[in-house]
Formats: structure tokens, sequence, C-alpha cells
């Protein structure tokens, strides 16, 4: 019952249902460290499965489930073998291909986590991508181990996509639409991109 469990309790939107399952599970579980040891392959092959979700929902409240995960065995010092971890983090990739979908930011978040060369690639081009770049930015903070590790024409491609972003030009297009909401997200861009960058900075 654990494995369905820890994956459902990231699916509800629901407050007091949230903490029910979670509850649930801290009676169940020894601890996360025993549970992930036991139940992990079970844990990864129902992310797999609700990953590949025509569901837009159940594919953003898996890659949570996959946020968790890697929270949990990070907390516990438990390493998910190889075989599993490329396995989420190629499905979550493929996942940013594509149209916008509501919760795919939450993909972003995942595949930042899990880390790896892969994860670097797709991350750098999800900046590219307009309604992707604030969560792509908040996750890349998370994950500054991920970049100080990745090849260096990596690092300096996304220097200066970060630099771009937090000195955006100052010619506008005619033809696009300048609302107060995006005005907000394009400073909010510029803001956290120029502070990403400092961290950066700070941790060479």
């Amino acid at each position: 019952i654990l494995p369905p469990l820890f994956v459902l309790m990231h699916h509800t939107e629901e407050k007091k249902v949230a903490e029910l399952f979670s509850s649930i599970w801290a009676e169940g579980a020894p601890s996360d460290a025993a549970a992930l040891r036991l139940y992990h392959a079970e844990i990864v092959d129902l992310c797999s499965s609700h990953l590949d979700s025509d569901s837009w929902h159940t594919r953003s409240a898996a890659a949570r489930a996959v946020v968790s995960v890697v929270k949990k065995a990070r907390k516990s010092d438990f390493k998910l073998p190889f075989e599993h971890s490329a396995r989420l983090s190629a499905q979550l990739a493929l996942k940013l291909n594509g149209r916008y979908w509501k919760g795919v930011e939450s993909v972003v978040e995942a595949l930042a986590l899990m880390g790896g060369d892969l994860a670097l690639a797709t991350l750098l081009k999800c900046l590219k991508r307009k309604k992707l770049q604030l969560a792509t930015i908040d996750a890349l903070a998370l994950t500054t181990s991920m970049i100080a590790a990745g090849a260096k024409e990596q690092q300096t491609a996304l220097r200066d996509l970060l630099q771009e972003l937090a000195n955006p030009s100052a010619d506008r297009d005619e033809d696009e639409d300048e609302n107060e909401d995006s005005m907000k997200g394009a400073a909010k861009v510029k803001e956290k991109a120029a502070k990403l960058l400092s961290q950066l900075d700070e941790e060479e």
C-alpha cells in the first residue's frame, strides 16, 4: 500500500487530504530511508507510468512525487540506482518537449533535482522558452552543484542566456503584447536571472 500511497499524496490539491496521506505514509514507513530502500522500484514504476499519462494533472503530480523522492533520498543519504534515475530523467526531459501545458513547471523542478548532463542540456533549452524561464531559473538556483559539474560549454551557454535575461534589450517587438502581467513576469525573470548569476559567481 505504501508505494501507491506515496504517489497519491502528490495528486490531491486538498490540503487536508494530502495531510491524511502523509500521516498514513509516516505511520506505515519505518523511516523515509528505509521506505525508499524497500519500495523505490515500485515508486519509480508508478511515477514513470503516471508521467506517460494523457492527463496533465497526472503528469504534474508524478513530477511532484519525483521531487519528493529525490529530496527524501538526499536527506536520508539514499541514492536511486542509476537505471531508475536515468529512466526518470529521460521521461522528464521528454515531457518538456512540445507545447506548454499546465503544471509542466513541476517537471522542470524534478528534472533539475535529478541532475546530470541531460538535465542541464534540457534546462538550457527551457531557458529559451518564455513560459518556462521563471520556473527554470528557480529550479537551477536549487541545483547549482549540477551546473558546476556540467561541461564548460554548458556553463558558458547558461551564463550567456542568464546575462541576456538579466539585461534584456531595450528594443521591443511592436507586435508584442506588453500587458501588465507579462511585464511583471519579465521583471521577475530579470531579477531572478541576475540573482542566479551572482549566486554562481559566489560559488566559483
